[in-house]
């Protein structure tokens, strides 16, 4: 399987309380994204990057962004603007049924690999601007997994 990234939004995180009810007044605050003040450049999450002091796998461009007080009211950055990163899988499954007993009796032995060729395939960026590893991928999808069976039909 091949696949495109998830579309991401960099949400400005405004409360939703009645003592901070948003741009609206109406509890809208979490649909309010940030500002984008730069331009946005991506990254490979295989190298380390280093903004503001802070080194890590970077997916996106952290200083790109800004979420004090978003202008216009539900900030200037589109919603669903980012792509995550993509995914390549390969899985693999191989299977030989074998009669024991003439037709009333077989034997299925199964062999199955996911991700057989064991690529690193990165998860999501933290998009929230308040965290310290905004735009930063932490964790991946599992490994090579490998897995045998055997069936037996009657």
């Amino acid at each position: 399987t091949f696949r495109t990234g998830y579309p991401l939004s960099v949400n400005a995180n405004l409360g939703t309380s009645q003592t901070e009810p948003g741009p609206s007044g109406a509890g809208d605050g979490g649909l309010a994204n940030a500002n984008l003040i730069g331009p946005v450049r991506y990254f490979d999450p295989h190298n380390t990057q280093s903004f503001k002091g802070n080194a890590g796998a970077f997916f996106f461009d952290p200083t790109a962004f800004s979420n004090a007080a978003p202008t216009p009211p539900y900030g200037t950055l589109p919603r669903n603007f980012l792509r995550g990163p993509g995914r390549t899988n390969m899985d693999l499954a191989l299977a030989k049924s074998t009669p024991i007993y003439g037709e009333r009796l077989r034997i299925e032995l199964r062999a199955e690999a996911f991700n057989v060729f064991n690529h690193t395939q990165f998860l999501n960026p933290d998009t929230n601007p308040d965290n310290a590893t905004f735009g930063q991928i932490s964790s991946t999808y599992d490994p090579r997994i490998l897995q045998l069976g055997v069936r037996i039909k009657f």
